[in-house]
């Protein structure tokens, strides 16, 4: 791809005055004035302050490395630098920018930023870049400088060159080329030429991950890593806009538009994430859904989001608590539109959806009532960026709870800490012995007690979202070759009141054996055939329907099987195991979630997942 941006043009394109990055004076200016009256704003501006007391009393970050990473520092100092910024450029408060001027002038004397972990330096030259603009004319002479010259010296210089992360259809392409145009926009009047550079290797490189997103929007690395790399996403978008005026086309990759309402979709009625891949459950607030919304003009793609802002202002709320974790939400304060309000609009989103690609999934919910039937279901593969042996694997919501879960990631660091190979993803590694990672925690099929296969890829070949048989369809016989000839699995919902989990499998022998497996935080009381599970006040009811000698029984999930594995407390696993006979080469297993129990005749005539005829061709969306 030829150069798009040389000295000449990028000295005329970039702004010329501070503040650049995000806000120019003037929109700080507006920004100033709508928080007067603005709710949203006005919200933002409370959890800030309720952030920034303790900020105060904290001491400036040490370079301290947890293993590999200098990360945990990086991202504490971005989180004081945006929180407090916005509280100084809102209020004028002297002993703010004291505050942020104690930090990241201690940051800038760090021997470096950690380049081995680009992440870390990506983030820690953000922040300052966001403290050099956002203060600019309040530092001293001598302050100006050593921000200035630890940005160009830590930051950008230790990324040039042909760095992996520039490549990446990862996240890492993201979060790195946010933080290294952030730092060169911030100081380009007095290094044009390093802006360029950057400049020229991200218009080669910004589309990378989101071909990964392709077709629909869904992100590989799961949920989790979406509010990671799509923060950063937009954080690029937002400093090219404010200080070059352009986004370089990006937000047009045809991958774009779906994004935000992958996020939206595999947020379960629990408020919980579809969290498959290393993430886990817990929802936070994503400013980023604010800027998608404003962009399209959409109010369905952050209406859930405003409502969890309105959460989050009780100063006891655990929305609130969780800002602790959160260092984007003070982004909201620019890409909140407040004129945007409908609280109802999350109903413009689909019901039913499917995020095609190379990690798909499909998720179908009755409703966007809190008490809806929600599932949740993946093909895929183990080898993805961040990729678990999960394929197949399913969440179910049901009356608001969570009964079907995932029980996440472990923490890197206690597996690497031990010199676990964990980013070995060969099918013998290391990585497919901890037990969150490997097939057995999962809510999928266990076949002869092996682990998937690696290098396989199950296809989604079927999907519905007509309203009247929605359902999915997987085929997951590439990750179980050396096992069976053939293994599909497929979910339907059944009216209102039933889900059917059907798993279709071909050439089994005599004795081999089939685990199917859910794990749940409820408590479960298994009778044969039947299990009730029970948790906050609500029931959900689950009927073996095939093979008829099938019988529930728990699998611990605590404590877990290896030293090397973390707890995990208030778990089990409700499962069923069919064995192999001579009477035949197939095998269904047929199971049904119901919020109500389900006569007998209701239970007959829940069936069977559509003919292969009606899934195998185009996929109808």
């Amino acid at each position: 791809m030829p150069n798009i941006f040389n000295r000449e043009n990028f000295i005329r394109s970039l702004r010329p005055e501070h503040p650049r990055l995000f806000a120019d004076a003037a929109r700080w200016a507006a920004l100033r004035e709508q928080a007067e009256t603005s709710e949203p704003l006005a919200a933002v501006i409370a959890i800030l302050r309720g952030s920034a007391a303790e900020m105060m009393d904290a001491s400036p970050l040490d370079r301290v490395l947890e293993g590999r990473r200098l990360l945990a520092v990086s991202r504490e100092v971005l989180k004081r630098v945006l929180t407090l910024g916005v509280l100084f450029r809102v209020t004028g408060e002297h002993q703010l920018r004291d505050r942020i001027g104690a930090e990241v002038l201690n940051a800038a004397r760090f021997t470096d930023w950690n380049p081995s972990h680009f992440l870390d330096t990506a983030e820690m030259t953000l922040a300052l870049a966001v403290a050099y603009d956002w203060l600019y004319e309040e530092w001293r002479e001598e302050e100006r400088s050593i921000l200035k010259q630890a940005i160009i010296e830590k930051g950008l210089q230790a990324g040039r060159g042909p760095l992996g992360w520039k490549s990446a259809h990862t996240n890492w392409n993201q979060v790195c080329f946010a933080g290294m145009i952030a730092g060169a926009l911030a100081v380009g009047e007095d290094e044009p030429d390093l802006a360029v550079e950057y400049l020229n290797e991200l218009a080669a490189n910004a589309g990378l991950p989101l071909d990964a997103c392709l077709p629909d929007g869904a992100y590989p690395e799961g949920p989790g890593y979406w509010s990671y790399g799509m923060h950063f996403q937009i954080i690029l978008l937002s400093v090219l806009e404010s200080a070059l005026g352009t986004t370089l086309g990006i937000d047009e990759h045809p991958a774009f538009a779906g994004s935000p309402v992958f996020i939206n979709v595999v947020t379960g009625p629990s408020e919980r994430y579809f969290n498959y891949a290393d993430g886990n459950a817990r929802v936070q607030l994503k400013p980023a859904l604010h800027w998608f919304a404003a962009r399209a003009s959409n109010p369905g793609l952050d209406a859930r989001e405003r409502a969890r802002l309105r959460a989050a202002t009780g100063s006891e709320s655990e929305s609130a608590r969780a800002h602790d974790r959160n260092r984007f939400l003070p982004l909201a304060f620019f890409w909140l539109n407040p004129e945007l309000g409908d609280t109802n609009a999350e109903s413009q989103l689909p019901l039913h959806w499917l995020g095609d690609g190379i990690n798909p999934i499909a998720v179908h919910r009755s409703s966007w009532e809190r008490n809806a039937a929600f599932i949740g279901i993946k093909g895929g593969s183990p080898s993805v960026n961040h990729g678990h042996m999960d394929v197949g694997s399913f969440v179910l919501d049901w009356k608001g709870v969570r009964w079907a879960a995932d029980l996440g990631a472990q923490d890197y660091h206690s597996l690497e800490s031990v010199g676990l190979k964990l980013w070995d993803r060969a099918q013998d590694s290391e990585r497919w012995q901890v037990f969150r990672l490997g097939s057995f925690s999962h809510n999928t099929l266990v076949i002869d007690g092996k682990p998937q296969q690696v290098d396989g890829s199950a296809p989604i070949t079927g999907f519905s979202g007509s309203p009247e048989d929605p359902f999915t369809v997987v085929d997951l016989t590439p990750v179980y070759t050396q096992s069976l000839d053939r293994v599909v699995r497929g979910v339907r919902m059944i009216g209102n009141d039933a889900i059917l989990m059907h798993d279709a499998l071909s050439g089994i022998n005599p004795g081999q054996s089939v685990r199917w497996g859910m794990v749940t935080e409820a408590e479960v009381d298994p009778d044969g055939q039947r299990a009730i599970l029970r948790q906050e006040g609500r029931v959900l009811h689950v009927r073996i329907l095939a093979p008829r000698e099938a019988t529930f029984q728990i699998v611990q999930t605590d404590p877990p099987p290896h030293k090397l594995d973390v707890a995990n407390p208030g778990t089990q696993m409700l499962a069923f195991f069919s064995v192999g006979s001579s009477g035949g080469t197939t095998r269904d297993l047929k199971v049904v979630f119901s919020a109500d129990e389900l006569s007998d005749d209701r239970l007959e005539a829940v069936g069977e997942l559509p003919p292969p005829s009606q899934w195998s061709g185009d996929l109808n969306r």
